[in-house]
């Protein structure tokens, strides 16, 4: 019976821990820099809870993409 419940918490941890995909991303508005050819856009990635796991600051050229 121990063997089992070893076993069994194992792969339910293992199981659980595959299901934390990076599966919500969002993007603000753009924002303008006044002056030059550049708008900034920043990325989110969150997890189940909607904690942020990464985050991105993005420059994006509007002449050439």
């Amino acid at each position: 019976m121990k063997h089992f419940l070893i076993i069994l918490f194992a792969l339910l941890s293992c199981v659980l821990y595959g299901q934390s995909k990076y599966n919500y991303v969002h993007f603000n508005k753009l924002t303008e820099i006044e002056g030059t050819e550049y708008v900034i856009a920043t990325i989110e990635h969150k997890g189940k809870m909607f904690e942020t796991n990464e985050l991105f600051l993005l420059f994006i050229n509007t002449l050439n993409g």
